[in-house]
């Protein structure tokens, strides 16, 4: 595979960085937050030691600030107080995140959104970024690892790890302006606003990636382990990571070029597999990616799998 060629579009105006090239793993629990407070402390010092250790330098400390903070050490006592099981338990919502730049398109970040009780198709949202290079050839395998590693530890309903086309929080319209064309062009980029599809997401996935996660019920649903090593070909990789089961489509991620005419057979023989539980019509994505385009966003979707 060509290593894919970091990308970073920047705003003349703000200075922002409106669109980056990364890796996103997310991972969608079932539970709320004061329910696997520990695996989450775990999770997050677990991304701790992979990053450089001046990688996070700011944070947004609780569901209820919008305001970046520099990330000092108080900032990140609060973030670990805040998935403490009694302060959660009786908190609405627990979130937090922390980046390497403060509302641009994040290289590094660590993003947790809790389920909202009040809505039973809500999940608890772990996201994490790294820079594109975890999808090289040389760092692929750790990034599997790093990645089984989180899934183990978290038993999420479903996740995905894969190359992302990776926004900035505070100029989205904009950032998706730049993002649409890419994400048209190149199948294998990941496209998300998961903090808002969660909220709806249930016992479905966001579609094929790269390496996708599926706890057992979902397994069952798509026919079985012996049916998934069945109808999946040569290249992907069936395996588990705890009680979870791992789909990897290709040591290294498989991008696609629609103007090379490079096609990307495992993710569609993936996507195939993974139709009958998949989300469609993602209401974020049709306004931001799509414009409220329904055909546009038909096509990103299905793009595997028409």
């Amino acid at each position: 595979m060509e290593a894919i060629v970091p990308l970073e579009i920047t705003d003349p105006g703000t200075g922002r960085v409106l669109v980056r090239n990364g890796v996103t793993l997310a991972l969608f629990l079932d539970r709320e937050v004061h329910e696997c407070s520990d695996a989450l402390m775990q999770a997050l010092d677990l991304y701790l030691a992979s990053v450089p250790p001046d990688a996070l330098q700011w944070a947004v400390v609780s569901a209820t600030s919008e305001e970046w903070r520099e990330l000092d050490a108080s900032a990140m006592q609060r973030i670990r107080e805040s998935m403490e099981p009694a302060g959660a338990r009786k908190r609405k919502l627990t979130a937090f995140r922390v980046n390497d730049a403060a509302g641009s398109a994040p290289q590094y970040g660590f993003l947790l959104a809790g389920r909202y009780r009040d809505k039973p198709d809500s999940m608890t949202l772990v996201q994490m970024t790294f820079p594109i290079e975890a999808a090289d050839e040389a760092q692929a395998d750790a990034t599997c690892e790093l990645a089984g590693h989180m899934a183990a530890l978290l038993a999420p309903v479903s996740g995905y790890c894969a190359p992302a086309l990776l926004q900035a929080d505070a100029q989205q319209t904009d950032a998706f302006e730049r993002i649409r064309g890419l994400a048209l062009r190149h199948p294998g980029y990941d496209v998300a606003m998961n903090d808002l599809t969660r909220l709806r997401l249930g016992r479905q996935v966001r579609g094929a990636r790269w390496i996708t996660f599926l706890d057992a019920p979902l397994v069952q649903a798509v026919g079985g382990t012996q049916a998934l090593h069945q109808a999946l070909p040569a290249g992907i990789e069936v395996g588990q990571a705890g009680s979870t089961t791992v789909i990897r489509g290709g040591r290294t991620p498989e991008m696609g070029d629609r103007n090379r005419r490079i096609d990307t057979p495992l993710l569609r023989a993936v996507a195939k597999v993974l139709e009958p539980i998949t989300l469609f019509r993602e209401a974020k994505m049709l306004l931001y990616l799509a414009n409220f385009d329904e055909d546009l966003l038909d096509r990103w979707e299905r793009r595997f799998l028409d």
